[in-house]
């Protein structure tokens, strides 16, 4: 016997699978790319870096989820002349700007004025420098926003899963290695190639025969090293993709 489910239960339900898929993809205080969140909220669309909604935009709808949200916040941009002045309390309370050509007007700036966090969502990812990737904050919810000011529209909202500032606080200092690390190697000019083929060249020809006088020592280092001049190339390689 078939079961037959209300068109709005079914509906419902399907919202429901909808976001806790999101929520099991996403980590707090994890970093992630554009790239990285497009593919968690709308991998069926195409991603194109620094163009279109997940490319570029600050505000980004979620398809199919009317009402939800991905904010992307850069501390100390500039957008058409306009410098953002945005930053999170002590208490978790982020003082955040709409995009300046928006008025009160606005749909999108409409249904963040009525957010309602118990049925929808905004997702905040946060960087502090132009570059990078960006921390996942959790999810927002309004308090509310200046009445008097528009062009951009100034809000507060609470980060409802706000703990400390330490850990709004971009990386730790291993992280932030690690990321100049990332960064370095993702560059695909070949200095990049250069800078690496000379370093382990240099290891390989002129440091390890010259001055490793075990023969089998010297066999093991250069192997070593060859295969750790190889790993890079394929780190590289892979963390160019995303």
């Amino acid at each position: 016997m078939l079961a037959i489910f209300p068109l709005n239960q079914k509906k419902e339900k399907m919202i429901q699978t909808g976001k806790e898929e999101y929520m099991n993809k996403l980590v707090l205080n994890n970093l992630y790319s554009r790239k990285d969140v497009h593919g968690i909220f709308s991998s069926e669309t195409k991603f194109t870096p620094a163009a279109g909604a997940w490319g570029l935009r600050g505000i980004v709808k979620i398809p199919e989820k009317q009402g939800d949200f991905v904010f992307f916040v850069t501390y100390g941009r500039s957008w058409g002349g306009h410098k953002f002045d945005e930053g999170i309390t002590s208490d978790g309370v982020l003082s955040w700007q709409s995009q300046p050509k928006q008025n009160f007007k606005s749909k999108v700036i409409q249904a963040l004025i009525n957010h309602d966090e118990t049925v929808n969502n905004i997702y905040l990812f946060l960087r502090e420098e132009k570059k990078g990737d960006y921390k996942y904050l959790g999810k927002l919810k309004y308090l509310n926003h200046d009445r008097e000011r528009e062009h951009p529209v100034y809000f507060q909202w609470q980060l409802l899963d706000f703990k400390s500032l330490d850990s709004v606080s971009q990386t730790s200092s291993v992280e932030q290695s690690k990321e100049k690390i990332q960064t370095f190697l993702k560059k695909s000019d070949p200095y990049v190639g250069f800078i690496l083929t000379l370093f382990f060249g240099f290891l390989v020809l002129g440091i390890f025969p010259f001055f490793v006088k075990d023969t089998n020592l010297k066999i093991t280092l250069m192997s070593f090293a060859f295969v750790i001049w190889t790993g890079i190339l394929i780190y590289r390689t892979r963390i160019a993709e995303k």
